[in-house]
C-alpha cells in the first residue's frame, strides 16, 4: 500500500496535468504489487507492459520517486544494452528527478556503472547506516540510484560490489528497462543459461529483499 510522498509529489508537478492522475495510479499499482519494504526479507518478480511511446520511461521514473517515498534505500535501473541508451536514461533521470538542484544532493546518491572498489562500497555502507539509524531524519537519508548498462561485465562488477555489502535488511527495487532485450535466458533450448541472464541472477542473489 504505497503512499505518495514528497519525491513523487515533486515529480508529478512537472508532468502535464491531464497525465498526472493516470500516472499516479499506475505507478502506485506497479510498486504495490512488489515486495513491501518493511517486514521479512522476500523477493518478487513482475512484468510491466506498455505500448511504444506510451510513457514507459515516465512511468518507471514515477515508480523510482515512489520507491524513495516508501523506504527503498536502493533503486537500480538496468538501462539498455548500448551506451547511448544508458546515457539517455541516466540523463533523463537526473533531469526529471531534478537531481542537480540544490538540496537534492542530500536526498539522492546517483551512481553509473559502479565497480567493486573500496571507496564505492564504503560510500554505499555509509548511506545504508543512515537508513538503519532511526534517529536520522528522513530528509537526510539518501536513496542510492544506480544506472547500469545491460552488459555481462557491468552486471558482474555490480554483483561483486553488493556481495561485499550487508543487505539482509535492505529493500531494493530493480527496474529492468526493455526487459525483453538480453535479460531473458535465450539459451534454454541448449539447456544452458545465457551470460546476461546469469549475471542478472547473480546480482539478485546478493539482495535477499528485493523486487525485480
Amino acid at each position: 500500500d504505497p503512499i505518495v510522498g514528497r519525491e513523487a509529489t515533486d515529480f508529478l508537478a512537472s508532468v502535464p496535468e491531464p497525465s498526472r492522475e493516470p500516472l499516479r495510479e499506475s505507478a502506485l499499482s506497479i510498486l504495490g504489487k512488489g515486495v513491501a519494504p518493511t517486514g521479512n526479507a522476500n523477493t518478487d518478480t513482475g512484468l510491466v507492459v506498455g505500448y511504444v511511446q506510451s510513457g514507459k520511461t515516465m512511468s518507471f521514473e514515477m515508480v523510482v520517486a515512489l520507491a524513495r517515498d516508501n523506504g527503498f534505500p536502493i533503486v537500480i535501473v538496468v538501462a539498455g544494452i548500448a551506451n547511448p541508451l544508458l546515457d539517455q536514461s541516466t540523463g533523463r533521470l537526473r533531469r526529471d528527478l531534478q537531481l542537480d538542484q540544490p538540496g537534492r544532493a542530500r536526498r539522492w546518491m546517483q551512481l553509473e556503472n559502479p565497480t567493486d572498489d573500496d571507496a564505492t562500497a564504503q560510500a554505499i555502507r555509509d548511506v545504508l547506516d543512515d537508513w538503519r539509524d532511526t534517529s536520522t531524519p528522513d530528509g537526510f537519508r539518501r536513496t542510492i540510484l544506480i544506472t547500469v548498462l545491460k552488459h555481462h561485465k557491468r552486471l558482474e562488477n555490480m554483483a561483486a560490489l553488493f556481495a561485499g555489502i550487508a543487505l539482509d535488511d535492505i529493500p531494493v527495487l530493480i527496474i529492468d528497462d526493455e526487459a525483453d532485450q538480453a535479460s531473458l535466458n535465450n539459451e534454454t533450448s541448449q539447456g544452458t543459461e545465457s551470460t546476461t541472464y546469469q549475471r542478472l541472477l547473480a546480482l539478485r542473489q546478493t539482495m535477499p529483499h528485493h523486487t525485480y
